[in-house]
């Protein structure tokens, strides 16, 4: 009879531990959630979730330029194709939370890129500005094999006076295509983003288009 009570006690003793071991595992999944980075704005490109830029277009129109109300998840296809086995797979960047502009993600001072079959048909990081002077990209992807119509863009100058006067200025043009002879130039002040951009006709002088900051709010 006491070893019978013995194995009844021990058996009662495993059943109670078991229990509890399975309830704590329960809650620790409930509990447990994936943790993502966080990449916050730059100080010349200041997309914080909740601000807007009001600008008017060719001194006419009121053009107006809004981040998300929060920071979103995002990743983007990076590659798909085929790996050196020969089979086929799909490459996703690390998943992140960013701010949108318009709907787009902004990933510092880079925006997504698409990159077009038969070249890829993926998306990748491309440059919307940069604070190093001389830097060169061009403003977006193009399939140059019937000529290069994209537009060069280079870092011309940064001046730094103070907080509010600090500016980054870009220049922009052509070396084929119907806007060769044109040049744009866009300038973005520290804290507050994009301030004017100016397409100008280097034949004619003249400014063709024009987007001149007039409002704007940072959700700092």
């Amino acid at each position: 009879m006491k070893n019978l009570a013995l194995i009844i006690i021990i058996s009662v003793f495993l059943c109670e531990c078991k229990k509890d071991n399975s309830s704590t595992n329960s809650n620790n999944n409930l509990n447990w959630a994936p943790s993502y980075d966080t990449l916050k704005p730059l100080n010349y490109y200041p997309i914080y979730p909740g601000s807007y830029w009001k600008y008017l277009e060719n001194d006419s129109d009121t053009v107006i330029y809004n981040a998300s109300s929060t920071y979103l998840l995002h990743n983007y296809l990076k590659y798909k194709g085929n790996d050196i086995n020969g089979n086929y797979v799909e490459l996703y960047s690390d998943t992140v939370y960013v701010p949108f502009l318009n709907n787009n993600p902004i990933y510092q001072y880079n925006k997504i890129q698409h990159i077009d079959p038969p070249f890829g048909d993926h998306y990748t990081l491309w440059p919307i500005l940069s604070e190093n002077i001389g830097f060169q990209f061009d403003r977006s992807w193009g399939d140059t094999r019937f000529g290069d119509f994209r537009e060069k863009v280079k870092v011309i100058q940064k001046t730094v006076n103070n907080d509010q006067d600090s500016i980054i200025i870009l220049r922009g043009h052509w070396v084929f295509g119907p806007n060769i002879k044109n040049i744009t130039i866009e300038v973005y002040n520290k804290d507050i983003g994009l301030s004017s951009h100016l397409t100008i006709d280097t034949v004619a002088m003249d400014t063709i288009y024009k987007l001149q900051l007039i409002d704007y709010y940072i959700n700092k």
